[in-house]
């Protein structure tokens, strides 16, 4: 398969190869990729979904992903450590976990405002005395490790304009330390334990980390737990150990 370039069943009605890549014989999707798939790659347009892992540890320099593509799952590009550069779908709403995980040669990446989070808010209380609200069965925009060692990662853009609200998971950016500029969205909701773990501090400075407060359900907040109100637009939660904060008092 490793070598393989191109293939042709006579008869075979299921599949078309080409390239090192597997695919239907209606080319919605793709089944399988090889180690002959490398340098740039771009998916074609009538391709509707990816499955997980399916770029793993590919030798792939740049990737575009068409806008028909609106979740990448968990793995997807993980170890794909020739991996410079992604244009992402304009219609993106997830980005699952470890999707890219480990691409040591990613230097930049614009996550669409279209990505957000689904969850629902489960009212709770503790002996009658406390009440509030807490996130339950949610489902990240950005999932767990999903650009976790990335360590070539300069930048990551958020679009402007997103109007639903986002999450980013457990480890997300975890040991991205060459991060030079990160600008965290208006519509953010929540952020996981560890999520920027290792990144420079300086760029911290701009949420005053240092000044959070925490408040029933487990979370650091700006002085308002935004899951249980929502309608303040510039408001941002996060949950403990998000960040590499030596120095900082303790809330």
């Amino acid at each position: 398969w490793n070598s393989l370039k191109n293939l042709t069943a006579g008869g075979n009605l299921d599949y078309a190869y080409k390239d090192g890549v597997l695919y239907n014989s209606s080319y919605t999707k793709i089944v399988f990729v090889s180690g002959a798939l490398q340098g740039e790659f771009v998916i074609p347009d009538t391709i509707t979904e990816l499955s997980e892992a399916l770029f793993a540890n590919a030798r792939i320099t740049s990737v575009v992903i068409p806008d028909s593509i609106t979740v990448i799952p968990a793995r997807a590009f993980q170890g794909c450590t020739e991996l410079v550069s992604v244009k992402m779908p304009a219609a993106l709403e997830t980005i699952g976990m470890m999707a890219f995980e480990g691409c040591t040669s990613l230097k930049e990446i614009t996550i669409p405002k279209t990505v957000h989070s689904t969850f629902d808010l489960t009212f709770w209380s503790r002996d009658g005395r406390e009440n509030g609200y807490e996130l339950t069965n949610d489902v990240d925009g950005i999932g767990h490790y999903a650009f976790g060692n990335c360590t070539a990662l300069e930048n990551v853009i958020f679009e402007a304009g997103g109007t639903k609200r986002l999450s980013i998971g457990d480890f997300a950016f975890y040991n991205c330390a060459g991060l030079t500029e990160i600008d965290l969205p208006d519509q953010l909701l929540e952020i996981g334990n560890a999520a920027f773990f290792g990144i420079p501090l300086t760029l911290l400075e701009p949420y005053k980390i240092g000044f959070l407060t925490t408040a029933p359900g487990g979370f650091f907040v700006f002085g308002i737990l935004i899951a249980a109100l929502n309608a303040i637009s510039h408001g941002r939660a996060v949950k403990k150990k998000s960040f590499s904060c030596e120095g900082c008092p303790s809330a």
